[in-house]
């Protein structure tokens, strides 16, 4: 995820330590496939993956219960410098793709920078003829913030105007989280809570309460079981399994990374099942590291390819940012004030990581779905067939 120490279901476990970048064939290969995919690819693939035994989809929660917590020392956070980069890239287009459509679907209204004002005023904006209207901010909350390098680095360059709140029960990374957001200036935008997720999001009086986005990099490393090099890497048997937990609690909006070789079409159907679609999606190569690369782990996968639910090139995977999104959400509103809310500054169409990263970064892939406006009650398309073409194409 981002070189810090991560939270898994109650426990905290340090990063998936990267090898280098995928040499220039392996990446270029990828660069080409990604390119070639479309729609029309996604339907003989889809007809596979219907033939095969689906893995079972797991319901809120699973892997998220029953795993004794372990606390990691500040020498512990391991670094995963590429995956940072892109789960921190993946924040910076997404939330405020996020921010946009929310705007659009509320109509005309205050300025968030109003409404943190009001809110820590105790009030709300007068309205024609007197009335106060409730002000809200866009709250979104992060399962596992490590030293919240990702986050920082994302609201430092986009002006998403929402606030992000994150659960880490190790109070070592949490601290570590929190200075990092006062040093930036920026713990009123990210305000770091130490305990547990659950608890922080479910309760009423919880700061985090009535959140409509989760955002995560979950553990994805596919495993017989978590007998590994680092259980806390342990995503389930496919790889899979917290992501599906994660989609399951309903949130409105979910940013989750998702990897190719983690049974991708499976997140998707579950995806789907829950209600969402995807909207929006980034996609890059990432090579195999060091706890993907261990033999037990690696001949996992080599299994799971023959199945059908892993998909890499010799040591090139793919990883994705994905926005999904609820499929009953109210139609989206053109409205122009709404353009360039949030936006970051350097254009959504770019397909490099805008100069923050070293990962492949060129051969990066944003979909970028709000490269126009919508037309009044319009409702977004289901991509998902695309990103699990592109997902697939190793």
């Amino acid at each position: 995820m981002q070189g810090r120490m991560y939270q898994v279901t109650g426990t905290i476990g340090p990063q998936r330590h990267r090898q280098p970048s995928p040499p220039p064939a392996a990446a270029a290969a990828a660069k080409r496939s990604v390119r070639a995919a479309s729609v029309s690819d996604v339907t003989p693939l889809q007809r596979r993956q219907q033939q095969r035994p689906a893995v079972a989809e797991a319901p809120l929660p699973t892997l998220l219960d029953g795993i004794s917590p372990r606390t990691y020392t500040a020498a512990e956070v391991f670094q995963c410098h590429e995956e940072s980069l892109f789960y921190s890239q993946t924040l910076e287009k997404l939330l405020p793709t996020v921010a946009r459509r929310e705007a659009q679907r509320a109509g005309p209204g205050p300025s968030a920078e109003a409404a943190r004002g009001a809110a820590a005023a105790g009030g709300g904006e007068t309205c024609g003829g007197g009335s106060k209207r409730p002000i809200e901010v866009l709250k979104v909350v992060e399962f596992g913030t490590g030293d919240g390098t990702p986050v920082i680095r994302a609201l430092a360059k986009t002006s998403f105007d929402g606030v992000i709140h994150g659960f880490e029960l190790n109070p070592t990374s949490a601290d570590l989280a929190h200075k990092q957001a006062d040093s930036a200036g920026l713990s009123g935008r990210y305000q770091v809570h130490t305990g547990c997720f659950y608890k922080g999001t479910s309760e009423p009086a919880s700061p985090a309460a009535g959140a409509r986005c989760i955002i995560s990099n979950p553990p994805y490393l596919p495993a017989p079981d978590d007998d590994i090099l680092m259980p806390e890497l342990f995503g389930g048997q496919d790889g899979a399994g917290l992501t599906r937990d994660l989609l399951s609690l309903g949130f409105p909006y979910a940013i989750l990374l998702v990897a190719s070789y983690s049974n991708p079409a499976s997140v998707l159907r579950h995806a789907a099942a829950a209600g969402y679609r995807v909207v929006d999606y980034l996609v890059t190569p990432l090579s195999f590291g060091t706890y993907s690369s261990q033999p037990k782990v690696r001949q996992w996968i080599s299994e799971m390819r023959a199945r059908g639910e892993a998909f890499y090139s010799g040591n090139t995977y793919l990883l994705s940012g994905v926005l999904f999104e609820k499929t009953d959400l109210p139609p989206l509103r053109a409205d122009g004030n709404h353009r360039n809310h949030g936006t970051n500054g350097n254009g959504h169409g770019t397909n490099g990581h805008s100069g923050n990263g070293r990962a492949a970064g060129s051969l990066t892939v944003y979909h970028n779905a709000e490269g126009s406006d919508p037309v009044d009650g319009q409702q977004a398309d289901d991509i998902a067939p695309t990103l699990l073409a592109l997902l697939t194409a190793l």
